[in-house]
């Protein structure tokens, strides 16, 4: 229960005099102007309460109020409406307040504004420990600087360093970026994050355990880096941004998702300028439900429109198809394979070579192939030292599971064509010149030959042949054995 025991309506001299000499004889706390003072009674312990444009002075701070209490012993002091804390560090607004003097805490609560430090904290409850030079809140809040706002419901920030600690349901809004994470230290000129953390910017989406934002002009980040773009994600362990030049370094356990078949690994990915270059242990997979295709190549790149383009000791590998170039690029979505320097490909005992190599896919699986100029095949023939040769100006074939299907050799056909008698075991070559020959495999072996056009046909016992003068009998011009030493090395 409370009891008015003194109602003092004095003018403010005397108010003066009597705060000095009789209310308050600790120098701690000093009234410096109020209009009324009233002494009451709660619980036992007699405060004061000062009311109308009330003007304190308490350490180093100067409080303004409409009204404030404080106890006999000076331990507390309560204060509200109006109520403006400032000194020369800090300057706060709030609906009221409580000092307590023991464990030097000022306590802001309501519609609390504390500037300090270029920075402006809000919340409904703000603690100001003036010993330690320490700001906090545990109930919510936010703080607002010229580079970011960020909302938590756990702050600490410290006066002398200038540091700030966020904690729980973190948010932190930059010009560029939107931030949620569990922790985000601001440390100098750093904004460190920390726990499970998700950075939105208008062109992508990154997840990331560990990082930090410097100046708004370097982001790092570390721990299971996940980024999503619009097409296509990239992870990591590491992430490095140059902010300003929108410059990209990834680096350790690189993997690009382009779709959920195409796939791309590294351990080095520097992206700039819409153009994302793939580095150290390279490689592409084109998964499909029955087999997975590996193309590697010490170079990877993609442009900005998702093409992909390799450079440098490229091979191809999967279980029935083996190749090797110089350069390869894709096209229309990953759909056409273009091995454009030196191509050379293998399926079981054929080789097939050609200025450029086309290779199409349907839904991961190579569909067709198609040469543009000078095809070349090989065909090893069993238990001989001889090889089937086909040649031309253009080839279009078709597969099917990776096994050569049938292929079509048009213009300036050429054909050396070994086949053993049944009967005398002999062995003959048959040259042949055509128009169009048409071919037809069975498990990547060919298994028929027909010519259509302008045929003209040359058959020779191989007895009869002296092979060390008549080479051209048994090998076609541009005849050329490559080792196909191609490995699943990935």
């Amino acid at each position: 229960m409370k009891h008015h025991i003194l109602n003092n309506t004095l003018g403010l001299s005397i108010l003066l005099f009597c705060c000095s000499q009789n209310v308050f004889c600790q120098s701690t706390i000093h009234v410096i102007e109020s209009e009324k003072l009233n002494q009451l009674l709660i619980k036992d312990t007699v405060f004061q309460k000062f009311s109308g444009n009330v003007i304190i002075e308490y350490s180093d701070l100067k409080i303004i109020c409409d009204t404030i209490m404080i106890d006999e012993y000076q331990h507390l002091v309560r204060g509200w409406g109006n109520t403006h804390i400032f000194n020369d560090t800090l300057s706060c607004q709030s609906d009221s307040i409580n000092i307590k003097t023991d464990l030097d805490q000022i306590i802001f609560h309501q519609n609390t504004l504390l500037k300090t430090n270029n920075m402006e904290i809000r919340s409904n409850e703000v603690i100001y420990n003036y010993e330690n030079d320490e700001i906090k809140y545990f109930k919510s809040g936010n703080v607002i600087t010229t580079d970011y706002t960020i909302n938590s419901k756990e702050f600490t920030h410290e006066l002398n360093t200038k540091n700030s600690y966020f904690h729980q349901n973190v948010t932190l809004k930059t010009e560029n970026y939107y931030i949620i994470s569990d922790n985000i230290h601001q440390l100098e000129e750093k904004i460190v994050f920390s726990g499970t953390t998700t950075i939105e910017h208008v062109d992508f989406s990154i997840n990331c355990k560990n990082g930090f934002l410097k100046k708004s002009k370097t982001l790092e980040l570390s721990n299971g880096v996940t980024v999503d773009f619009e097409n296509q994600s990239i992870k990591a362990n590491t992430l490095k941004r140059n902010i300003e030049k929108e410059e990209n370094y990834f680096k350790d356990d690189v993997h690009v998702i382009m779709d959920e078949h195409t796939h791309i690994f590294g351990q080095e990915l520097h992206q700039i300028n819409n153009t994302s270059t793939i580095t150290e242990n390279s490689y592409i997979t084109l998964c499909n439900e029955k087999d997975t295709t590996f193309i590697k190549g010490e170079i990877i790149k993609i442009d900005q429109d998702e093409n992909l383009s390799l450079d440098k000791n490229i091979t191809i590998y999967n279980t029935d198809l083996q190749g090797r170039c110089a350069t390869m690029d894709f096209q229309s979505n990953d759909k056409e394979i273009n091995m454009n320097t030196n191509p050379v490909l293998w399926l079981n005992n054929i080789q097939i070579t050609g200025d450029k190599i086309q290779l199409y896919t349907h839904e991961n699986n190579i569909d067709s192939i198609y040469i543009p100029t000078n095809p070349f095949i090989i065909s090893e023939v069993d238990s001989s030292q001889y090889y089937n040769q086909i040649k031309g100006k253009e080839l279009q074939g078709k597969l099917k599971n990776n096994q050569i299907q049938y292929a079509n050799i048009y213009g300036n056909g050429e054909l050396i064509y070994f086949k053993q008698n049944d009967k005398n075991k002999n062995t003959s070559v048959n040259n042949v010149q055509s128009g169009h020959i048409e071919l037809f495999f069975e498990d990547n072996s060919i298994k028929e030959v027909l010519c259509v056009d302008q045929i003209d046909s040359k058959y020779t016992e191989i007895d009869t042949i002296d092979v060390k003068k008549e080479l051209n009998q048994i090998y076609l011009d541009g005849f050329q054995l490559e080792t196909n030493n191609v490995n699943k090395v990935f």
